[in-house]
């Protein structure tokens, strides 16, 4: 998966992009994202159709774009603050592997970006994150995508010049109307060097000889619940279908959504005579003991 679909977006195409650096300066043509493509040690390269030429591109990295601009539909004009590469992509691709995720939550709030020359743009607009992982496991990783110190997920944010840029989260601060306050802190955060699992090869105790389905290591105490559950199932079964869905009274349990019980089945250790239970209930029409 080093090609992944991106979600389609129009763009001015920088025409010199298309002819290698050598022609075609200050010129666009317009385009559409189409794919994405993830090579290590490289900028990503953004696979772009073109309707004037009907052609596909798939070598351009994200300082070929400059986002469409619905009031200026005749090409973006001049570019402030023209950024280069290196402050639109803090990092080149750190594997073969890469996902694109639309994270919603993010869409309405604005982002200060930090570049790597030590610049920060406010007022970005977020669009979708890639993100890096090494699925083949056959193959040695040799990269830093699964590196806790080292992995980043790169955000696509549009920049209110019109550039576009990919920034991880350490270079990213979010705003949003609703939730941020007015006084914001600096995130002092540390860089996480931890790997968090929960196996460890069985310090404690292992289960290599249960083959119990409800299998546990220690079974819990008694606690009076599964009695609750233990006499609802039993009143259902004795209530029948015309009772449960029909012809009770408001004051009745009626269906199972009144229960108020544990939400869980009794363990199977535990031993039940559901025919001799004192309080079993009496059919439709009956008394109650």
């Amino acid at each position: 998966m080093f090609i992944v679909n991106t979600p389609p977006r129009k763009v001015w195409v920088r025409k010199e992009y298309l002819y290698d650096l050598r022609k075609g300066h200050g010129e666009y043509t317009l385009g559409y994202w189409v794919s994405l493509k993830s090579i290590w040690g490289r900028s990503f390269y953004f696979e772009t159709y073109m309707p004037e030429y009907g052609a596909c591109f798939d070598k351009l990295p994200i300082s070929a774009f400059i986002d469409w601009d619905s009031d200026k539909p005749e090409g973006p004009g001049v570019i402030e603050n023209d950024l280069p590469l290196s402050d639109l992509q803090y990092w080149d691709s750190f594997d073969y592997d890469t996902e694109i995720i639309n994270k919603q939550f993010l869409h309405s709030m604005s982002v200060n970006v930090r570049h790597r020359s030590g610049k920060t743009t406010e007022g970005g607009k977020y669009v979708f994150t890639i993100d890096s992982c090494h699925r083949d496991l056959d193959r040695p990783d040799l990269s830093y995508s699964e590196t806790p110190e080292e992995h980043k997920s790169h955000n696509v944010i549009v920049l209110p010049n019109g550039q576009i840029g990919l920034y991880p989260n350490n270079r990213c601060q979010w705003f949003d109307e609703s939730l941020t306050p007015d006084d914001v802190k600096f995130p002092d955060f540390l860089v996480s060097t931890r790997r968090f699992s929960v196996e460890d090869g069985g310090s404690g105790k292992r289960l290599g000889d249960q083959e119990s389905y409800f299998w546990d290591y220690n079974y819990p105490e008694w606690t009076g619940q599964e009695d609750d559950a233990f006499n609802h199932v039993e009143m259902i079964q004795n209530l029948g279908p015309t009772r449960i869905y029909g012809g009770m009274s408001d004051d009745t349990v009626s269906f199972a959504g009144n229960y108020q019980g544990p939400l869980y089945a009794p363990h199977p250790d535990i031993k039940r005579d559901l025919q001799t239970k004192e309080d079993q209930v009496a059919p439709q029409g009956e008394p109650r003991d």
